[in-house]
């Protein structure tokens, strides 16, 4: 099938030329791409329309850039981008009017639209007879600022209500997405584990170093969503000597950085910034003892808020993973990750004591969680998953 993908997707030259010292999230453009790379490894082309991001502060002429992988050619179309705070609709129209040109001279067979969100929407219509999948990543619902409030929940409801309508399938990140049967034909795509990782993974089980401080490493966002202050709270009470890694390119949560200050002596606390990301994941291969996961359920129902990207490249790597109950998955997956309940600090203490206590048994663990990810969510691994799946909804 030839495919026209909808998502913010950042490329490799539109990130050299314009995102020089700007911060933006980097697990989204991942995901699209191992998303893109995973339909072109099994013979579909693939070919993005992005709006790009608006935190830039500058304009953007459009422009296209092809990314070459082994798995083929991935086309990137940008449109003419205002890339600044409130322009994201403007850039939403025009990225829909870019669409609808191309769409008359190659025509697609399918449309594939990153969360449903406005830019979405707009395209629908020039789809009516034709496949419309939806890659549903962070629920509407989403309570995700401090308070647990959701701003314009009012509107993205109005939006999401019209995109699910319209959907024929959608690839998933959790269980708990559409479990009204909102949309029937759904496939779980949790994450996908990309050349850096690999590139960077140990086979071998992994052991704690004596006289060392277990060291704990937390990556992406540090915002409220993301718990930041949930485990420096949380190092209040745990009583094992930990030096606890963040590697983030966001902003600390206010909250999060007042209670530093309030860590005992016997732990530390690192912020190591943003690192390019396949130099992290050897870092994370070499120097982590514990991965670690602390973003919020949001105020929503069990499995639903969403999947962390990271926590699939951590699982790869073949280290213990302590979550929140967000990264809950499936029964083989689940019972090889340590999670605490709620946004309990004192419940993510006890879960750290206990990994450490035991990190023998839990390193077993992680290797078993290692080889399960690697034969499902590697590059040709998703392929062959969404190969089969799209096959099916065809008939």
């Amino acid at each position: 099938m030839k495919i026209a993908y909808y998502s913010n997707y950042v490329g490799k030259e539109f990130a050299r030329k314009y995102c020089n010292g700007v911060k933006y999230a980097i697990s989204g453009p991942l995901k699209m791409q191992g998303i893109a790379r995973a339909l072109l490894s099994v013979g579909h082309e693939v070919i993005i329309f992005s709006p790009g991001i608006t935190t830039c502060n500058c304009k953007i002429a459009a422009f296209s850039e092809v990314e070459k992988y082994p798995e083929g050619n991935l086309v990137i179309h940008y449109c003419d981008i205002l890339s600044f705070r409130h322009r994201g609709p403007v850039n939403d129209y025009r990225i829909h009017r870019m669409i609808a040109k191309v769409d008359t001279i190659e025509y697609f067979d399918a449309y594939l639209y990153y969360n449903p969100y406005l830019g979405a929407a707009l395209n629908l219509p020039l789809f009516k007879n034709r496949l419309k999948i939806l890659e549903y990543e962070d629920n509407v619902y989403n309570k995700y600022v401090v308070g647990a409030q959701n701003p314009f929940e009012g509107i993205r409801s109005t939006i999401y209500k019209y995109v699910v309508k319209r959907t024929n399938a959608a690839f998933i990140v959790c269980k708990g997405m559409f479990s009204r049967g909102e949309v029937k034909k759904c496939i779980l795509t949790p994450g996908v584990i990309n050349d850096d990782v690999t590139d960077a993974i140990s086979l071998e089980e992994h052991h704690l170093t004596e006289g060392h401080k277990t060291r704990i490493i937390l990556t992406g966002g540090t915002g409220y969503d993301k718990g930041s202050d949930v485990i420096i709270k949380a190092l209040q009470y745990v009583q094992s000597p930990c030096s606890l890694d963040f590697y983030t390119n966001g902003n600390f949560f206010d909250q999060a950085k007042a209670l530093v200050t309030s860590v005992p002596d016997r732990h530390e606390i690192n912020i190591k910034g943003y690192m390019p990301h396949k130099d992290l994941m050897k870092v994370l291969s070499a120097e982590g003892d514990i991965f670690l996961s602390t973003t919020r359920s949001m105020g929503v129902e069990a499995q639903s808020a969403g999947f962390p990207f990271k926590i699939m490249e951590y699982a790869a790597l073949g280290r213990p993973i302590i979550s929140s109950e967000l990264a809950k998955l499936d029964d083989d997956f689940n019972i090889r990750v340590n999670y605490y309940e709620g946004d309990s600090p004192l419940t993510l203490a006890k879960t750290i004591d206990d990994v450490i206590m035991n990190y023998e048994d839990r390193s077993r663990k992680a290797i078993e969680l290692q080889k399960l990810v690697l034969g499902r969510y590697t590059i040709m691994g998703l392929g062959k998953q969404l190969k089969q799946f799209l096959n099916t909804i065809q008939k």
